[in-house]
């Protein structure tokens, strides 16, 4: 389509100039510029038979095709099943780690737990000690 607007746009170029140069053109030229025009819509017509598409039941067989198209679906199958394998790794591994994380949590608490309640054995243990020494001071008093 476009090589046949090229052409016509060729011609009315050519008589526009031909316009612009204020003189007829010949009966030559003319028929020289019908006669382009028209090779160029013939290679058109040509090329466009060139590129119509090949119906692929044409060159094979019903049974090539179905083999064809079976060995597509199970490559097809073959890679989703395999994605899916990965997927579920991924899935897995993430879990595993989720649950570490949690009882490193765990653990971490427990160990700030500790921590406190040994300070506050240790304040009691002081707290006490204190008072203790404060009462001995007391009774020593009097």
């Amino acid at each position: 389509m476009d090589l046949q607007k090229t052409a016509d746009n060729t011609g009315s170029q050519q008589k526009q100039s031909n316009n612009m140069n204020h003189r007829k053109p010949t009966v030559e030229e003319v028929e020289d510029e019908d006669s382009i025009i028209e090779n160029r819509r013939k290679e058109l017509q040509e090329l466009s038979k060139e590129d119509d598409w090949i119906d692929v039941e044409d060159l094979y067989s019903d049974d090539e095709i179905i083999e064809v198209v079976e060995e597509e679906e199970y490559q097809y199958d073959k890679q989703q099943n395999q994605s899916m394998k990965e997927l579920e790794k991924v899935v897995r591994k993430w879990k595993r780690e989720e649950k570490e994380e949690r009882e490193k949590q765990k653990e971490k608490r427990k160990m700030e737990m500790e921590k406190e309640e040994e300070s506050e054995r240790t304040w009691s243990g002081t707290e006490k000690e204190m008072l203790e020494d404060e009462s001995n001071e007391n009774s020593q008093r009097h």
